[in-house]
């Protein structure tokens, strides 16, 4: 036998620096510190062609939203830039007349011309952290089997 504890790394390891504990339902995680956490890609309305009441009352609804989440709550927004090279093919162009093809055949034109072109994901991922009272209940519940239903 080899000894191999030598060739062990000590220091934590990548398992020990990461928040995550388990999956708990679909899309829903339990970190380590028994907050729950989940996330989801959306798609909304382009803010360049919006006016400026348009974009105040998407900030409106949004932050009427938010604000009822009360306490415990964090909100995390990403946006990711992924390049993109595809533009639909010219048998896939569904415009009825000659006009609005004539149009779509300049822009794959100047799509073709032209790189750095790019879609944005964005996600939304909230985590909710219980107070201590709260996490202490639940875990109660837990061990002594009550959740079951």
């Amino acid at each position: 036998m080899v000894a191999l504890k030598r060739f062990r790394a000590t220091g934590p390891s990548f398992a020990d620096l990461v928040p995550y504990a388990g999956l708990v339902d679909n899309g829903v995680l339990l970190l380590k510190d028994g907050s729950l956490m989940a996330g989801w890609y959306f798609a909304g309305p382009d803010s360049d062609s919006a006016t400026d009441f348009e974009r105040n009352e998407l900030s409106r609804q949004i932050n009427a939203i938010l604000s009822r989440l009360g306490t415990g709550w964090m909100i995390q927004v990403e946006a990711a830039r992924i390049p993109t090279y595809d533009y639909p093919s010219e048998d896939r162009c569904h415009f009825p007349d000659a006009v609005t093809r004539a149009i779509d055949a300049e822009r794959r034109a100047h799509f073709a011309r032209e790189r750095g072109h790019f879609e944005s994901k964005h996600a939304l991922i909230l985590t909710y952290r219980p107070s201590e009272a709260k996490k202490t209940a639940a875990q109660q519940i837990h061990l002594l089997g009550r959740g079951e239903p």
